[in-house]
């Protein structure tokens, strides 16, 4: 079906009934116009727009990319490396503005003379190219939702450049990332990894993960209801995907779920920004849900790798979401043996305490019995009808703050924040370890 509008956008042109408009557009005879004047609405403002919204991408990764080799141990090869990539990304989006400036002008011009072709692109796609053109704008309307979606294609703009390992990964934690990764947004073509993104500090958070040799273009720009977007597609040149096939997404989800890093690149990818879960997309339908007290464990893991140091300089919205995603009383943590516990002071009785939780009465046994063995006592019970909570009292927490320095830290920043007193026994230990604390 191919319909031709050459009458003008200010013309009832393809369809004559002054009620289609109104009209669910999926029904409607009179689709082809109304997408066509969205369509010119659109365009329109993306092209008075476009200057500015590429020199802010630019703007984005020669700032942020400074910052990366300044903040970061790097040799001199990594951070001429890290520069090429920079440059690179640069000479992209100029590329990429110039032809985007040229096809969207092109494409406003024909709009406001009525000299498109719109056919369909399939059941539910159209195909919207200037009369002298061999490109098309896609148009779409994704499902349960009425606003249409316009992809503006950007074609030949690509280069090539190294990404240096900037965390210096574990091969352990290394693998986790890259199955979160996998599991959400990655796919590959030629065996090779693939990432698709809009988003600028993707680039950045899948190209650490995806360390060596990285082919990059700008393929299209997204003419969006709120703000035009630049697509990006990347490619791991020096990595083999490990997860292939069609069960390889499903492998590399039942993996990332195993680890804190796993989690964490898989809510990076497919996570929602909740204000009170951990919520991740896995299908069409599909949800995966974990309790606010895993993210104290995947925000330490981060930190600890460097990942999270990545993550804060790049400006990942994201990873800031997670971040707030805590209990609401500014908390005070404490990690031990793969466990965060979550240190708690309560005025009026005097009572310290600390917590954590296990997935499995299972493990929840066999973590009580590693905490006897450094001589506290915890006690466990079941929390919600799925989790199992481990209790530590004041005393045990004080014991396992003679033997950690980290808890010693954990008890002071405590004090400073619940300004406590030395009212009993618990609370004057409590300080002396937190101002005094022993020699590990």
């Amino acid at each position: 079906m191919v319909f031709s509008a050459r009458a003008g956008m200010g013309t009832r042109g393809l369809n004559e009934s002054p009620r289609a408009e109104g009209r669910d557009p999926r029904a409607s005879t009179a689709m082809p116009e109304a997408m066509l004047r969205k369509l010119q609405e659109r365009a329109s403002k993306a092209l008075a727009e476009l200057a500015e919204h590429f020199s802010e991408v630019e703007r984005y990764f020669n700032d942020t990319i400074n910052t990366i080799a300044r903040e970061f141990e790097l040799t001199e090869k990594e951070i001429s490396n890290l520069f090429k990539f920079k440059e690179t990304t640069l000479q992209l989006l100029n590329q990429a503005r110039e032809q985007a400036r040229t096809r969207l002008a092109e494409l406003v011009t024909a709009l406001e003379n009525g000299t498109v072709t719109v056919e369909r692109g399939g059941k539910k796609t159209y195909r919207v190219r200037p009369s002298t053109a061999e490109w098309f704008v896609s148009a779409w309307l994704p499902p349960r939702d009425s606003s249409w979606r316009f992809m503006l294609p950007i074609h030949g703009v690509k280069g090539e450049a190294v990404f240096p390992d900037v965390v210096k990964w574990s091969p352990a934690d290394l693998t986790y990332a890259q199955a979160g990764w996998r599991a959400s947004d990655e796919s590959y073509n030629w065996g090779k990894p693939i990432m698709g993104t809009t988003h600028p500090w993707q680039v950045l958070a899948w190209s650490v993960t995806r360390y060596g040799r990285i082919r990059a273009s700008v393929v299209a720009l997204h003419i969006n209801k709120q703000r035009s977007s630049i697509e990006w597609r990347l490619i791991a040149k020096d990595w083999v995907q490990q997860w292939r096939d069609p069960s390889g997404k499903r492998l590399a989800r039942e993996i990332a779920k195993r680890a804190p890093l796993g989690l964490l690149t898989l809510y990076l990818g497919d996570g929602h920004k909740h204000r009170d879960t951990f919520a991740v997309s896995i299908g069409s339908d599909d949800e995966y849900y974990k309790r606010r007290t895993v993210v104290p464990g995947i925000i330490e893991k981060a930190y600890e790798t460097g990942y999270g140091k990545l993550l804060d300089v790049i400006r990942c919205d994201k990873w800031l979401a997670l971040k707030n995603l805590t209990p609401k009383r500014d908390p005070v943590y404490a990690p031990l043996n793969g466990h965060v516990f979550w240190l708690c002071y309560y005025h009026p009785k005097d009572i310290l305490f600390a917590r954590t939780v296990a997935e499995s009465e299972k493990e929840a046994r066999e973590y009580v019995q590693l905490l006897a063995a450094l001589g506290a006592q915890a006690n466990v019970y079941k929390w919600q009808g799925s989790y199992w909570v481990i209790h530590l009292k004041g005393r045990d927490v004080l014991r396992l703050a003679e033997l950690s320095p980290e808890w010693r830290r954990a008890l002071r920043e405590l004090a400073e924040k619940r300004k406590i007193e030395p009212r009993g026994p618990v609370t004057r230990k409590l300080l002396e370890l937190a101002e005094s604390p022993p020699l590990p």
